[in-house]
C-alpha cells in the first residue's frame, strides 16, 4: 500500500534495487527504508519539488551484498537504535537549515564574480548611438550594441542562475529571497526581450520598418529599466550591496551611459583650460568643454570636463588644475568630507594615498554617495591636478581607475 502523498516503491529486480530519493531538505533516511501505510512527512520540512521521484534505481547493484549487509546491520541495531538514528538525522537537518544570513553571504560572494562584466555589457548595450542613422558607422555601432546585450544576457542569466542554486533558507525571511530570484527571473527576461528587439532592428525583418523596430526595441528597453528598479528593491532589502544595480536608493533612476559630452571645439578653450587639455592623455580623456565657472576660487586656474575613453564612469569626469599644492589639497578636503578610508575602495571606503609606479602619487578618496552613485576623488601632485569622476558600481570604476588615473599624459 502506498503511503499518504508517497508513490509507491517499484519491486526490485536481479539488478536492479530501488532507494528512496529524499527531495531537498529531508533527512536521509536509514538503508532499505519503506514508509508505513499512512506516512506522512514532517510538516516542518519543505515540500518536495513538482515531479519529484521518490524511487531511484541502483543498477547493478550487487543485490546479495546490499542484502547481507541489511540483514547483518538489522541484526545489530535494535528497534531503539534505529528509533534514535532516525531522530538523530532529523535533529541534524534542523540544525543545519540554511539562514538568510548566510544565504546573503553566498549571494553577495556569487555577485562578486560577474558583476563587473555584466554592468560594462548592459552600459554599452543602452549606450545611446552617437551617430545618425544615415551615418555609415550607424549599422557597425548598433551591432556593436547588440552584441553587448547578448554578453549581457548570457552573465545575467548565469548570475540569476547561480543564485537560485543556492540552497534556499527556510527561516522568516526566505520569501525575500524568493523575491530576489523572482526579480532577477523577469530581469533576465526582459533584457532577452530587449536583446530580440535589438536585434530584429539591425536586421530588419520583412514585414516591419526600421522606425517600427526601433520602436519596439525602446519598448523593450525601458521594460527592463522597470524590471531594475524592481530588482534593486528586492535585493535592497536583504543588503544584497555587491550585486549589480544596486543603490542606496531603490528608486534611483538607472543610469545608461554617460550624457554625450559637449562638442566645444578646442578654439573656444581659454588658454589655461587648453594648457590643462594638452596636458592630459587623449587615451584615456578627450572632447574636453571649459568649466569657467569653477575657475578663480580655491586656487583653480582651470577646470574642464572630458568624455571618459573607457567604460566606467557615468557622468563626465571633472578635471581641474590648481596654482600650487596647498589649493589642491584644500579642494580634495573639501571634496571628501564624509569618507570612511578602510583600504578598500572597490568597496566605497578609501581615504589616502595612492600610487604610480610604485611612487607616492597623491591622495584617492571612494565612496558611494547618498544618491547611489560611486564617487572617486583624486589628486595627481606632480601636475597639480585633481579629478572628479562619478559612476554606478564600485569594482567597475575601481578598475577603470586602475586603468586610467594618471590622466596626465607622460608618455612612460
Amino acid at each position: 500500500m502506498a503511503s499518504a502523498g508517497l508513490p509507491p516503491r517499484p519491486a526490485d529486480s536481479k539488478d536492479t534495487t530501488w532507494v528512496f530519493n529524499p527531495p531537498p531538505g529531508w533527512p536521509v533516511p536509514p538503508i532499505g527504508w519503506q514508509p508505513e501505510p499512512g506516512w506522512q512527512p514532517d510538516p516542518s520540512w519543505p515540500p518536495a519539488p513538482a515531479g519529484w521521484n521518490f524511487w531511484k534505481p541502483v543498477q547493478g547493484s550487487g543485490r546479495h551484498r546490499v542484502s547481507t549487509f541489511v540483514k547483518a546491520l538489522v541484526g545489530a541495531l535494535t528497534l531503539a537504535a534505529t528509533i534514535a538514528g532516525t531522530y538523530l538525522a532529523w535533529l541534524a537537518f534542523h540544525q543545519n537549515q540554511q539562514t538568510t544570513a548566510h544565504w546573503v553571504s553566498e549571494a553577495n560572494a556569487a555577485c562578486d564574480q560577474d558583476a563587473g562584466a555584466l554592468y560594462q555589457s548592459v552600459f554599452n548595450g543602452l549606450a545611446p548611438s552617437t551617430v545618425a542613422q544615415g551615418d555609415s558607422s550607424a549599422q557597425s555601432s548598433q551591432v556593436n550594441k547588440v552584441n553587448a546585450v547578448i554578453a549581457a544576457v548570457s552573465s545575467l542569466s548565469k548570475l540569476v542562475g547561480d543564485l537560485g542554486a543556492l540552497q534556499t533558507p527556510t527561516d522568516s525571511r526566505a520569501p525575500q529571497v524568493q523575491a530576489v530570484l523572482n526579480s532577477g527571473n523577469a530581469l533576465v527576461s526582459s533584457l532577452q526581450t530587449y536583446s530580440n528587439a535589438a536585434q530584429a532592428a539591425v536586421v530588419n525583418l520583412p514585414g516591419t520598418t526600421i522606425s517600427q523596430d526601433l520602436a519596439t526595441e525602446s519598448r523593450a528597453e525601458k521594460q527592463f529599466l522597470v524590471n531594475v528598479v524592481a530588482w534593486r528593491k528586492a535585493i535592497g532589502a536583504l543588503g544584497l550591496t555587491r550585486c549589480p544595480f544596486w543603490v542606496s536608493n531603490p528608486n534611483t533612476p538607472v543610469p545608461t551611459s554617460p550624457p554625450t559630452p559637449q562638442q566645444t571645439p578646442t578654439a573656444s578653450l581659454a588658454p589655461g583650460e587648453q594648457q590643462l587639455v594638452n596636458q592630459l592623455n587623449p587615451e584615456y580623456l578627450t572632447n574636453c568643454y571649459g568649466q569657467p565657472d569653477l575657475e578663480g576660487a580655491g586656487g583653480i586656474v582651470a577646470a574642464v570636463n572630458c568624455q571618459s575613453v573607457g567604460a566606467g564612469p557615468t557622468k563626465q569626469p571633472l578635471v581641474v588644475q590648481f596654482s600650487d599644492i596647498d589649493s589642491a589639497l584644500a579642494w580634495f578636503a573639501n571634496n571628501t568630507v564624509g569618507f570612511v578610508n578602510r583600504d578598500d575602495c572597490a568597496d566605497g571606503y578609501k581615504l589616502g594615498t595612492w600610487t604610480h609606479n610604485y611612487i607616492v602619487a597623491g591622495v584617492l578618496g571612494c565612496t558611494y554617495t547618498p544618491n547611489g552613485d560611486f564617487r572617486m576623488v583624486w589628486v595627481i601632485d606632480s601636475a597639480l591636478i585633481g579629478v572628479i569622476a562619478d559612476g554606478s558600481y564600485g569594482p567597475t570604476m575601481n578598475e577603470w581607475w586602475t586603468n586610467s588615473a594618471y590622466v596626465v599624459y607622460s608618455g612612460d
